[in-house]
């Protein structure tokens, strides 16, 4: 697949692993800087992965550390902490235009995935594993603007679960996308970072051209998921004992989402929404099952 990351703060990729994982700055800092740039993608050639873990095409601009966890078994924490006193941790924008075909056949593996997080956070992926995405921050952590543009005969499919053929998410104040099967329960799933935060997020913008298709199998696996969260949170497939979605302090405005789908969004996996759309100010989100 293709993989695109600007991170500010530490963090990347990490794959399976038996253990934890953490990703961000984790000491007591004043005055950190640490955006996420922007990023412009523009495909035209064909994207198929076959394994699990294995998304065709994902684009990441974070501030304040995270990434992407392809799997793992113990706690993961995606985010800086103590970053105190008139701290950025602000993300870039997104923008995508795709002619390709993108084709996915193993489990939690999205088709495209496109998100701007400011404060801290990403993807993961664990099945009973406590996650934590968002720092704690006094400081900036906005996101900023997300746009798709999906045109001619393009094909994004999917057949695994916790698959969704497009994630697109603007979210100020830390989170991300918790992904699993379901089936086990974590002790803590928590969505969105502390202290004193100015979030805020961006616009999400989608367009699917006359011809797409959008196809998904898998539970879990919605056809579209766009959200714009200005306070901390996100999307969880994932149970929890104690689940937050949204920041601890501090306020964030959301931004707009619109889907324009000219083309056709099929799924037949159970939980798998065609469009699920959220603009969502204070902090939020969706927990699926």
């Amino acid at each position: 697949g293709l993989l695109a990351q600007s991170i500010g703060g530490g963090g990347g990729l990490s794959g399976s692993i038996d253990g934890a994982v953490s990703m961000g700055y984790k000491e007591n800092i004043a005055d950190y800087q640490a955006q996420g740039g922007s990023i412009t993608l523009t495909t035209s050639g064909d994207i198929s992965t076959e394994g699990n873990h294995s998304p065709a095409l994902v684009a990441q601009s974070i501030g304040g550390g995270g990434g992407w966890v392809a799997q793992a078994d113990g706690q993961v924490d995606l985010g800086s902490y103590s970053i105190t006193k008139n701290s950025d941790v602000s993300a870039g924008d997104i923008s995508i235009t795709t002619s390709s075909d993108l084709l996915t056949q193993g489990d939690n593996s999205t088709g495209l995935l496109a998100q701007s997080i400011g404060g801290g956070g990403g993807v993961a992926y664990t099945n009973d594993a406590s996650v934590s995405m968002g720092g704690d921050v006094v400081g900036i952590t906005r996101a900023d603007a997300v746009s798709l543009i999906s045109k001619f005969n393009s094909r994004i499919q999917t057949t695994g679960s916790s698959s969704p053929a497009v994630i697109a998410q603007s979210i100020g104040g830390g989170g991300g996308y918790v992904g699993g099967d379901g089936s086990g329960r974590a002790p803590v799933v928590d969505l969105g970072g502390g202290g004193t935060q100015l979030g805020g997020s961006g616009s999400v913008e989608l367009t699917i051209s006359r011809g797409t298709q959008l196809i998904t199998a898998g539970t879990e696996s919605q056809g579209i998921l766009a959200q714009s969260i200005g306070g901390g949170g996100g999307y969880t497939s994932q149970n929890g004992l104690v689940m937050r979605l949204g920041m601890t302090g501090g306020r964030g405005n959301a931004g707009d989402v619109t889907v324009d789908n000219q083309g056709s969004i099929t799924t037949l996996g159970s939980s798998s929404e065609g469009i699920l759309a959220q603009s969502i100010s204070a902090g939020g989100g969706s927990a699926g099952n």
